[in-house]
């Protein structure tokens, strides 16, 4: 009996040490292959082409066409194993963990400008609920981040240039270089600050769930990020009929946001608010670049995109202004195009009439 008991000991002993040894031989396997794939960013930039961010994003995107001319390229990531985002934007990149979630926005009429808007959901952290004081000093941390590589504050042009404290007292957006307190984090559910460089604009908002309040207990936030070309954002600022033609009411439109303004910051002064006045707006390197256009027939003077464009009263410029096919990728020297009578009606007259505009690099 007592030699049974010893070989069934000896066995059980045996037995443990070969399944340790198995253990101890594919964990690190696991381990690695768990670290690979969340290891490995997904790098975006705006102004991609659809085709390039689909293959960036994976098998798992989804694209959603819309009836309003839109299209969504989405990509989610389940909670439990978050994605990695690299965005791409010069020495002004940066990483992000704990995604969530990311769609790019492509206008049906503009494909040739790519991907022109894009928002990521994330985590302030990987975990589900954190203290609240730890969301607040990891978003501060993040932010810091931000400012440090490059990225300006940034104030509407029509908005009040509400300084440190005073941006928590009255307004929506926050001054990023103001860190607020315990107090002031927890007094809204919403926060936002507004960023710009190099002709992208930033969006950053972070929002606490409505079911967990309480300061005392841990809390659930989720950030998110909305980045915008400086062309789409600038054209949105027009009613839908002078988008096509929007510099040419660009003054008209900086008039009015200079008027809002001085408004704006009258009322801030006068309920005690400061002022950052040495704030200066943003260059809009769309109007302040040099117009270069051509005409049909006349050899292209600039590789890159170009537009065609009537003039405003030409019976034909809506017709024009709605067709996808006045983009066009065009190489230096070679012959400007027109447009054939399928297209345009009385199509020889109109294309004496139309402009080519350059508008960025191939």
């Amino acid at each position: 009996m007592n030699r049974r008991r010893l070989i069934l000991a000896v066995s059980t002993v045996l037995v443990a040490a070969v399944v340790l040894l198995i253990a101890l031989k594919i964990w690190p396997t696991i381990f690695e292959r768990k670290k690979t794939m969340t290891s490995s960013p997904v790098s975006l930039q705006l102004g991609m082409l659809a085709d390039d961010f689909d293959r960036a994003l994976g098998l798992e995107q989804r694209i959603d066409r819309q009836p309003a001319g839109l299209n969504f390229h989405k990509r989610r990531w389940p909670a439990r194993l978050p994605g990695t985002v690299r965005l791409l934007h010069g020495g002004y990149s940066f990483d992000m963990d704990a995604v969530l979630s990311v769609m790019g926005t492509e206008d049906v009429e503009r494909t040739a400008f790519g991907i022109e808007r894009l928002s990521i959901g994330r985590g302030v952290t990987a975990d589900d609920v954190i203290p609240h004081d730890e969301a607040r000093l990891k978003t501060m941390a993040f932010i810091r981040q931000l400012l440090q590589i490059g990225w300006r504050p940034y104030y509407h042009r029509s908005e009040a240039r509400l300084n440190g404290k005073s941006s928590w007292a009255d307004s929506d957006d926050r001054d990023p270089r103001y860190t607020p307190s315990f107090d002031e984090w927890m007094r809204d559910n919403d926060h936002h600050w507004k960023f710009e460089v190099d002709g992208v604009y930033l969006r950053l908002s972070v929002s606490r769930s409505y079911e967990t309040p309480d300061p005392l207990k841990p809390g659930a936030y989720l950030m998110s990020l909305d980045l915008e070309t400086e062309l789409h954002k600038v054209r949105l600022w027009f009613p839908e009929e002078k988008r096509n033609n929007w510099k040419e009411h660009w003054a008209e439109l900086m008039q009015y946001a200079v008027g809002q303004r001085a408004k704006e910051e009258a009322k801030a002064r006068a309920q005690g608010l400061e002022i950052d006045t040495a704030y200066q707006d943003p260059r809009i390197l769309a109007v302040e670049g040099p117009v270069i256009t051509a005409r049909v027939g006349e050899p292209c003077p600039k590789s890159g995109l170009w537009e065609a464009s009537l003039p405003a009263v030409h019976p034909s410029a809506p017709h024009l202004a709605g067709t996808p096919s006045r983009w066009r990728q065009l190489q230096a020297g070679e012959p400007m195009p027109g447009f054939g009578q399928s297209l345009l009606p009385d199509a020889q007259a109109i294309n004496a009439a139309i402009v080519w505009t350059w508008h960025k690099a191939p």
